[in-house]
């Protein structure tokens, strides 16, 4: 179970203090993204969701290698742990979807439904003018 702090706190620290210096990847496509939040932290609230998600996975091959050995107590502990990760994984993802996805799709929809609206004026047009 320590095993499992530690790595997450590993983990979470690798994030805060990557960087990506070749003007490609992920942090770069973000910062293309009109979003409420700032890229970094969309990129940051983006890998803290792997890494709850990839914590949650540790803390079931744990609970399994624990139910094997005959350790009920233990198992159900390490599960409750991995569904405690794993709330945080969907927490994370949920706000990734709200600020950085979702006002950059709504954008979109808007755009999309004012191109139909005009290219169904323009057959009308076009219906009358023949």
């Amino acid at each position: 179970m320590k095993n499992i702090f530690l790595l997450v706190a590993l983990l979470g620290a690798s994030v805060i203090f990557a960087d990506n210096h070749k003007g490609k990847g992920p942090l770069n496509d973000l910062k293309r993204m009109n979003t409420v939040w700032s890229a970094e932290d969309c990129a940051n609230v983006s890998s803290g969701a792997a890494i709850w998600l990839y914590a949650a996975g540790e803390a079931l091959k744990e609970a399994e290698e624990l139910d094997k050995e005959g350790d009920e107590k233990g198992a159900l502990g390490a599960l409750d742990v991995a569904s405690k990760f794993s709330a945080m994984s969907s927490d994370y993802t949920h706000a990734f979807a709200v600020f950085c996805k979702g006002p950059r799709m709504e954008r979109m929809k808007a755009g999309m439904e004012k191109r139909m609206k005009r290219m169904k004026e323009m057959k009308k047009e076009k219906a009358k003018d023949n």
